[in-house]
């Protein structure tokens, strides 16, 4: 039986602004030519490239900045 883990930070920023934008998962997995299962194994360990991610930003319509962890934008600013 496979267990399953939670996502990370960013993934469940990826979650929050989906569900912000009314949008759901599968339309999203498939709108990144990738599978469900990959889906889920990239919210389980940041395993999005970039392009990936400014495409699930212009999706949600909150861009980019809305998925990126908090302590990601912060060690940036310093």
């Amino acid at each position: 039986m496979a267990t399953t883990k939670k996502p990370t930070e960013m993934g469940a920023n990826i979650l929050r602004a989906m569900l912000m934008a009314g949008i759901n998962q599968q339309n999203v997995y498939e709108a990144l030519g990738i599978s469900y299962n990959t889906w889920r194994k990239r919210l389980e360990t940041d395993g999005f490239t970039i392009q990936e991610l400014v495409e699930i930003g212009n999706i949600t319509g909150l861009g980019i900045m809305a998925i990126i962890p908090q302590s990601l934008t912060d060690a940036h600013a310093a």
